[in-house]
């Protein structure tokens, strides 16, 4: 009776660290999910950000060779705008994704300190 009660225990003790390593394993995933997202997300931003400084160098090159000084003046001035818009856009979503690294690995380090406090 006694073996088969220990048998019982030590069957629903490693169930139960057998679900909690899933559960880790589904919340890490989850976040790393969502950090790839956010990453290709940023990508994705600094693409469109390129090409549309592209255009604009495009634009400036065919205002110096019409000879619209003006335009190109403006033009520049855009760029410049643009540029600092972009890069600003950047850092910010930068930013956001340390962030979500951070707490994705203290989510973790506490997972861990959990699992490890209930096996003792």
């Amino acid at each position: 009776m006694k073996k088969s009660a220990l048998v019982l225990i030590a069957v629903v003790f490693a169930a139960a660290m057998v679900s909690v390593a899933f559960a880790e394993d589904a919340a890490t995933a989850t976040g790393k999910e969502a950090i790839k997202a956010k990453h290709d997300l940023i990508k994705e931003h600094a693409k469109e950000a390129r090409s549309e400084e592209k255009e604009l160098r495009g634009e400036i090159k065919e205002a110096r060779e019409s000879g619209d000084k003006d335009k190109v003046k403006s033009l520049r001035q855009e760029l410049r705008k643009e540029h600092h818009e972009n890069v600003k856009e950047l850092k910010q979503d930068k930013k956001e994704l340390r962030t979500m690294r951070r707490e994705a690995r203290q989510e973790r380090r506490q997972e861990r300190r959990g699992t490890a406090v209930s096996k003792k």
